[in-house]
């Protein structure tokens, strides 16, 4: 991984699906952005700083999550995630991150993530099942 220091920020924009509902997760109903792919563009935003800095071997994987879901988002709203990287410890990587809808910020906290060796990760996994 080449190097990398905090105020790195990136952006992922999308318009929220029936399928990144609460509904569509099982709470019947409740057709607004669910709290986990909520997080799930928390992460990926995060992902985007790092990703032009990783060699072809390796990934990002989420570590730690402190996050507030402060408002509803219905779905057909378009929604953006931002994420700053904040501190850089070797492989270990800390954010800070929010999204906003078109009206207001419905969401922030903090990520932290790790950066993996893909073969290494999947092996341990693998093992896991035998």
């Amino acid at each position: 991984m080449k190097d990398v220091k905090p105020g790195v920020k990136a952006s992922v924009q999308r318009v929220v699906s029936f399928e990144d509902t609460a509904a569509a997760l099982g709470n019947e109903g409740i057709k607004v952005l669910s709290s986990p792919s909520m997080i799930l563009l928390m992460e990926l935003a995060s992902s985007k700083v790092l990703e032009p800095l990783l060699e072809e071997d390796e990934r990002t994987v989420g570590i730690s999550f402190d996050i507030k879901h402060m408002a509803p988002t219905p779905a057909g709203m378009s929604v953006v995630a931002n994420s700053e990287l904040v501190e850089a410890k070797g492989i270990k990587f800390k954010f800070n991150v929010e999204v906003l809808d078109d009206l207001e910020k419905i969401g922030e906290g903090t990520i932290s993530m790790a950066v993996i060796k893909m073969d290494r990760f999947l092996e341990g996994a693998i093992a896991k099942k035998l």
